[in-house]
């Protein structure tokens, strides 16, 4: 795959866990609580952490050549 396809499957992904999320919630108050609880998000790329109220994204080693990723 591509970079622009990973990345749009990425953002695809972290969509569909952020609306699993909001299926159970009642609220927008109570939808936020539920994904400061998963404080976690794991992507294709690496993983979505919550730290100090501020999303910080841990990458994957990948190695981009031509256009096309692989992983180190």
């Amino acid at each position: 795959p591509r970079l622009v396809d990973v990345l749009g499957l990425e953002s695809m992904d972290l969509a569909y866990s952020l609306i699993k999320i909001s299926l159970s919630s009642r609220n927008r108050n109570n939808f936020y609580s539920l994904i400061k609880e998963k404080s976690t998000f794991d992507s294709l790329t690496g993983q979505f952490v919550l730290q100090d109220n501020i999303w910080i994204k841990k990458l994957n080693v990948n190695k981009i050549y031509r256009g096309n990723i692989t992983k180190f």
